[in-house]
């Protein structure tokens, strides 16, 4: 029988409501997408856009152009801006010394300076704007200090 059931798989489309926020006691992740390149802290890795050895200060989640990206922790904006290299980005000042800047946002400004957020709460949707990473996949690039030294983000989970 050919006929369609109410079991047939089909496809739909997906918006940022239906994305899940991936939460852990500490903190969310920033995107639901996977990790696509790591924090290296004093590590030198081959960096394919600049086609060099460097440190990458940061962790990179796979993301669509135009998705949600969410603050991992309370926080206050404490800057909105656009950097030559890493495109537009929010930094966000957290609590314990910690401070995460998101970057290769859209330009379109989804908080300003002073916001007070929650944990989940959008910073951004994704915009591809960061040129030094622009030979990689679409990302959005995640760096977090505490006390003004680079940490792994992973440290938050």
């Amino acid at each position: 029988d050919d006929t369609p059931s109410d079991n047939d798989n089909t496809t739909a489309d997906v918006t940022d409501d239906d994305i899940p926020v991936v939460q852990f006691p500490n903190a969310v992740a920033p995107t639901a997408g996977d990790i696509i390149r790591e924090f290296s802290g004093d590590r030198l890795v081959y960096d394919e856009t600049m086609e060099d050895w460097r440190t990458h200060n940061g962790t990179d989640y796979s993301c669509t152009q135009g998705d949600t990206i969410f603050c991992i922790r309370d926080g206050t904006v404490t800057n909105v801006f656009e950097d030559g290299l890493m495109g537009w980005s929010v930094s966000v000042k957290h609590s314990d010394g910690i401070v995460s800047t998101y970057s290769g946002l859209s330009a379109t400004a989804v908080v300003k300076k002073g916001d007070v957020l929650k944990m989940g709460d959008a910073v951004g949707t994704a915009g591809g704007s960061a040129i030094a990473e622009s030979n990689q996949p679409y990302h959005v690039h995640v760096s977090v200090t505490k006390d003004g030294k680079y940490i792994d983000v992973k440290s938050l989970f």
